[in-house]
C-alpha cells in the first residue's frame, strides 16, 4: 500500500469527505469489476458496489489505515454478494412453495374464499400487531 492511500484512509477516518470521494474514484472501477465477476449482473454489481462504499463511510471510524483498502472493500463486497445469493435462494424456495393462482386447489371456490379470508387475517395482524419496523420488513418482502 502506498503512502497516498494510507493518508487518504487516515483522513476518511477523520470524516474527510473529499478524501472519501478520492478513494471512491480510485477504487470504484476495480471493485465494480470484482463484483461483476461474482454476481454476473452489472446492475446488481453496481448496487453492491454502492452499498460497499456506503458501509465504508458509515464505519469509517474503524478503518485501519495500515491495512489494504482494497482488501477491506473486497471483503465487504464478497459478504454482500453472499447475502444477495442467499436472498435469491430464499426467494426461489418461497416462490416454489407458494401455490400459483392457476393451481388446481384454487379451482375450488371454497378454497379461494378461505385463501381470501386468510389473506385478510394476515393483513389485519400485520397492520395491527407487528411493530413498525417488522411491518415494513414484512411488506417489503412481498
Amino acid at each position: 500500500m502506498d503512502s497516498k492511500e494510507q493518508s487518504l484512509l487516515k483522513r476518511v477516518r477523520a470524516s474527510d469527505r473529499s478524501a472519501f470521494k478520492e478513494l471512491f474514484y480510485d477504487f470504484h472501477d476495480s471493485l465494480f469489476r470484482f463484483t461483476v465477476y461474482r454476481v454476473r449482473d452489472e446492475d446488481i454489481a453496481e448496487d453492491i458496489t454502492q452499498e460497499t462504499f456506503i458501509r465504508v463511510w458509515k464505519n469509517r471510524a474503524s478503518i485501519q489505515p495500515a491495512k489494504s483498502f482494497f482488501s477491506l472493500i473486497a471483503r465487504i463486497s464478497s459478504n454482500l454478494c453472499y447475502d444477495h445469493f442467499r436472498h435469491m435462494e430464499v426467494r426461489r424456495r418461497h416462490k416454489n412453495s407458494v401455490p400459483q393462482h392457476g393451481d388446481s386447489h384454487f379451482d375450488n371456490p371454497e378454497t379461494g374464499i378461505q385463501a381470501d379470508a386468510l389473506q385478510a387475517e394476515i393483513q389485519r395482524i400485520v397492520n395491527g400487531k407487528l411493530p413498525e419496523k417488522c411491518r415494513i420488513i414484512f411488506i417489503l418482502s412481498r
